[in-house]
Order: C-alpha cells, then sequence, then structure tokens
C-alpha cells in the first residue's frame, strides 16, 4: 500500500517533537539563559494577572519594553505539566508541516517537498535556537510561514482573512515582525525589477500590513525612543558589542556546520526558482531573505537570527531543486535505480543535517552546578539581595534565582549602561580590593556570581581579592556573600 506522503510528513512532526521533548525532560536546566528572561516574564503572568511593565528585580528598576503576547499565551497554558517544555516544542515542530505545504505550493511536487520538511525537521541552526529553550521566535516563525502561505492563495477570502488576523498579532510577538513586513517590500521590488506586475489586492494587503505592523511596533517602543533616540542601534557600545559577536562569528563556517546541505540545494532552487522560472512563492521568500541579510548588515538583528531565516527560507526552496532532480532522473537511463538513488539522498541527509543536529544537541554546556547555586541563592538570601553577575549571568540570576541583577540581557532602559558593564568588568578582573569594594557599594551587592561563564568572559581563574574573609565569604563553589 502507497503511503500518503501528509502521512509521512505527519511522522516526520512526531519525529521531531519527540526529540525534543527527550532533550526538554530529560535537562533540569533550559540550554540558554535567554529563556529565564522570557520565563521571569511568563512567571510574572501567573503570579499577577499583568504585563510585566516595570522589573523590580533589576538594578535599580527599570521599564519592560517587550511584545509579550507570547509571554500570555505560555501562561495560560501553566496547569499543563512541563508546559513549558511541551508547547515551545509543539510550536517548532509545527513548521514541519508548514513547510511542507510551503513547498509542495512551490515546486508542485509532494515527495520533493517531503524531503524539504526532512531536512527543516533536522535543521541544526533551528536546534541550537530552540531546542530546550523559551523563545518567542519559537510562536513567530511559524505564523509568518502561515502567513506567507496564505499569501500565496490571498484570492481565497479564507486566507485573506486568515493573514490580516495573523498581521495584527505578529509585533505583538517579537520584533523580527519589522523584517517581516521589510521582506514583503522586498518582494514588491524585486518583481518590479523583472517588470513582473504585483496583483492589486496584494499591493493593498502589503502596503496596509507595512504600515499596521510599523505602526504597532512604533507604540511598543515608544519609550525606547524617547529613552535612547532613534539612533539607539547605532550608538557606540551597541555596535562595539556587535562587532564582538560578528569577530567570533563565522558565517561560512556557521552554514557548513548548521545546515550544509540545506544551503546547497536551497541555492540551486533559488537559481531556478527566481532567475528561470520566475516562481512568485520563490521571489516572495527572496524578499525574507534579503530583508534579512539586510537587516543583518546593518548589524540590526543577531547574526544568528538571520541564518535562521536565510536557511529556514532555503529549505521550503530546496523543494524545487529536488524536484527539478527527479524530474531529470524520469528521464534518463538510470530511472530504474530511482528507489536506490533515494536512498542516497537520504543518507546524505542523515549525515549532513541529522547527525549534525545530534551533535549541536549534545554541545549545549549547562553548569549544572554553577545553577544549582542559583537555586540554593533563591532558598537562603534576602529576597532584596543584589547579585552582581555578566551580563550573560544576569537572566540566569533573575528568572532562576529570583534575585536583583546588576546586568541582564534587557538592556534596553538601563541608564549609564557602558560605564555599568566597565564596573562590572572592573569588579571581576581587578587586583585591588579597595577599587573593587568602592565598586561593590555603588551598587549594593551583596552577593558575587562567580559562574564558569564569567571565568570564560573575563579570562580569569579566580577574584584576586576574594580571599579577604573580612569582606567575603564564599558559601557555594560560585557563589560569594559580601560582609564590607
Amino acid at each position: 500500500m502507497k503511503i500518503k506522503p501528509i502521512y509521512v510528513v505527519f511522522i516526520l512532526f512526531l519525529i521531531s517533537f519527540s526529540f525534543r521533548i527527550y532533550y526538554g525532560l530529560d535537562n533540569q536546566y533550559f540550554f540558554n539563559g535567554d529563556s529565564y528572561f522570557h520565563l521571569h516574564t511568563i512567571n510574572n503572568y501567573i503570579e499577577t494577572n499583568n504585563l510585566l511593565l516595570y522589573d523590580n528585580l533589576s538594578f535599580s528598576g527599570k521599564d519592560v519594553n517587550y511584545p509579550q503576547l507570547f509571554h500570555f499565551i505560555m501562561s495560560l497554558l501553566y496547569f499543563i505539566p512541563n508546559y513549558l517544555v511541551i508547547f515551545p516544542a509543539l510550536l517548532s515542530s509545527s513548521l514541519v508541516v508548514i513547510i511542507y505545504f510551503i513547498s509542495k505550493e512551490l515546486s508542485k511536487n509532494e515527495i520533493a517537498s517531503v524531503f524539504s520538511s526532512f531536512l527543516f525537521a533536522f535543521l541544526p541552526i533551528e536546534l541550537k535556537l530552540t531546542l530546550n529553550q523559551i523563545s518567542p521566535i519559537q510562536l513567530i516563525l511559524p505564523i509568518i510561514f502561515i502567513m506567507f502561505y496564505c499569501f500565496t492563495k490571498i484570492n481565497d477570502n479564507k486566507y485573506f482573512n486568515i493573514f490580516l488576523f495573523l498581521s495584527f498579532l505578529i509585533p505583538l510577538i517579537h520584533p523580527i515582525s519589522l523584517i517581516f513586513i521589510l521582506g514583503l517590500i522586498f518582494y514588491m521590488l524585486l518583481l518590479s525589477i523583472d517588470n513582473l506586475e504585483v496583483d492589486r489586492r496584494k499591493k493593498e494587503l502589503i502596503v496596509f500590513t507595512f504600515f499596521l505592523v510599523f505602526f504597532i511596533n512604533i507604540l511598543i517602543y515608544r519609550k525606547a525612543f524617547l529613552f535612547h533616540g532613534f539612533n539607539y542601534v547605532f550608538s557606540p557600545f551597541i555596535q562595539e558589542t556587535n562587532n564582538a559577536f560578528f569577530a567570533d562569528f563565522n558565517i561560512f563556517s556557521s552554514i557548513i556546520s548548521l545546515g550544509l546541505v540545506v544551503f546547497i540545494l536551497g541555492i540551486i532552487g533559488l537559481f531556478f526558482g527566481y532567475f528561470r522560472e520566475k516562481n512568485d512563492v520563490v521571489i516572495l521568500l527572496s524578499g525574507f531573505i534579503v530583508a534579512a541579510l539586510f537587516a543583518g548588515i546593518l548589524r540590526l538583528i543577531n547574526v544568528e537570527i538571520v541564518l535562521l531565516i536565510l536557511l529556514v527560507c532555503l529549505a521550503a526552496i530546496s523543494s524545487l531543486a529536488i524536484s527539478r532532480f527527479f524530474n531529470y532522473l524520469k528521464i534518463t537511463k538510470i530511472s530504474s535505480f530511482k528507489n536506490y538513488l533515494f536512498l542516497l539522498f537520504f543518507i546524505l541527509i542523515v549525515i549532513f543535517s541529522v547527525y549534525p543536529s545530534f551533535a549541536v544537541a549534545k554541545s549545549f554546556n549547562v553548569n549544572n552546578n554553577n545553577l544549582d547555586d542559583l537555586n540554593w541563592l533563591r532558598d537562603n538570601s534576602d529576597k532584596n539581595s543584589v547579585v552582581l553577575s555578566s551580563i550573560e549571568d544576569g537572566d540566569y540570576v533573575i528568572g532562576l534565582a529570583d534575585r536583583k541583577s546588576v546586568l541582564g540581557s534587557d538592556i534596553m532602559f538601563v541608564a549609564g549602561l557602558e560605564q555599568r558593564v566597565k564596573d562590572v568588568s572592573v569588579i571581576y578582573t581587578t587586583f585591588s580590593s579597595a577599587i573593587a569594594i568602592d565598586l561593590i557599594k555603588k551598587y549594593n551587592v551583596n552577593y558575587i556570581y562567580f559562574s564558569e561563564q564569567a571565568k570564560n568572559k573575563y579570562k580569569i581563574t579566580e577574584i584576586f581579592y576574594i580571599k579577604d574573609e573580612k569582606c567575603f565569604e564564599k558559601q557555594r563553589e560560585s557563589i560569594y556573600k559580601v560582609k564590607c
């Protein structure tokens, strides 16, 4: 009996979901600090039933300027056991099915679309950014690609209404919504460059969506613009931070390790779909790719997010290359070996996509001992204690230890941010106890969190003045209490 392609896709969905659930339930802690920022926001909903507009756990307190629809939805599911593992895994795995339908619309080939879904199901870069983590990316990416699918069927009022409804939601989930609407603008530009007409209904919908999403984002981030001005993302400190990240990130080696097969097949599909066939779906996804690359070049978004958008789009476009390959086989003498070639192609995906996915899953280095120390701190310190940590550890302090942190990842409304970052660095690295104590008193620090991550960041193995027992007491392996 011949198995329908959609059933294979459903099996891939279950495999992807099970893979994520396994790593989520098998680990006591999430794989990155950002998850604890989002956990803190979700817990606020559960405890107060209100938006987190002001964060008391940030040092001296600060306004929170972040879209929170994802956190609100997550908070509604708190009665479900392990909801923080199950729901994000479900959202991420749903893209397996969505990619299948987009690929099918693009290539008109069900088998090729199944292979595209398979490529996404084990896309290493996507797993790196979502596996055993809490992130609005897990919600907004499926929604954006549902909107792409609806956009291809916009003449059907049902899909038109779904697209319109989701347009109101995406700016309430993640600022990547701005990349989406920019992608729609680039879609129109690409059509104009090739002297192709834009359907009037599509054009009107794009214009409406652009102003709607842009306006909602302005409303959400209005305080940030007033606080920093419109040139915030180009400020020297932010550019310096981005430059440091880019210096450590090699996009070519990342493509090889995080999605080589997807990249090669996607580029081939892009060539045929855009330059040869002028495929409307390929041009639509190309607009999103160009928008992401444009934002990445300006260093407005994390380069890993750029790579994620690139490879997810190429995963869908790859169905065109796979379809062309299958069609070519039919007219050659090796068509009788078609099943063996399918098997060979499957093996290549396993080697260059599935195996690296397991490698990514095993590469996450969560120091359970350090995080156990933060759990201890939550239960054994005063509720109003202030904890000094590196900026990368700040979310662990806030979300896991439930204590005030001098620095965290949400730096939108941190006054004197550059000076604070320098002061924290001095406290960790100075030889002088007098200098360190002056700065510790400046920020009213009660505990110092000296994690493995802080050791690697500041390239030190110990805090030089910490052995002064009059002022400091080691309470856990990574926790020091300030006594003076």
